[in-house]
């Protein structure tokens, strides 16, 4: 049986739960799903060992982990963003690769979102900073 490639983007159904996008995209029929930090940071003990008990019973997967958007040149402070995007500035690398880690996701998206313009190597050496991290943890 062929791989199935749809991908369920959180954004999609922004509103959604983890529990819910996923529920959505088993339904629907999809291969993978992207999730942010905070849809599983915000779950309790028994709700995340819920996500990924349903996450092993199924071949849906996550795919990614939507987005490290904070500690780039030039990135904004979740304090400077719209209050409908702060959420999404809220979290370090550290936890966006402990998600990819606790999900099992075979990637960690970087975004500049909302960034304001600086030189390509300030950018490029804080995004091989992050591929060390990523690769430091495995």
């Amino acid at each position: 049986m062929p791989v199935n490639q749809l991908e369920l983007c959180w954004g999609t159904v922004e509103r959604a739960s983890l529990i819910e996008l996923l529920v959505a995209a088993d339904r629907a029929g999809y291969g993978s799903v992207t999730v942010t930090p905070r849809s599983y940071l915000q779950l309790s003990g028994r709700d995340a060992r819920s996500v990924r008990s349903f996450l092993a019973d199924r071949p849906l997967r996550v795919h990614v982990v939507d987005a490290i958007l904070g500690g780039l040149p030039g990135s904004p402070r979740a304090e400077q963003v719209e209050p409908r995007f702060r959420p999404l500035f809220e979290y370090s690398s550290a936890q966006c690769f402990d998600v990819a880690g606790h999900l099992d996701a075979a990637a960690v998206n970087v975004a500049h979102f909302l960034g304001a313009a600086v030189g390509l190597d300030a950018l490029s050496d804080a995004v091989a900073g992050l591929a060390a991290e990523a690769r430091a943890r495995g």
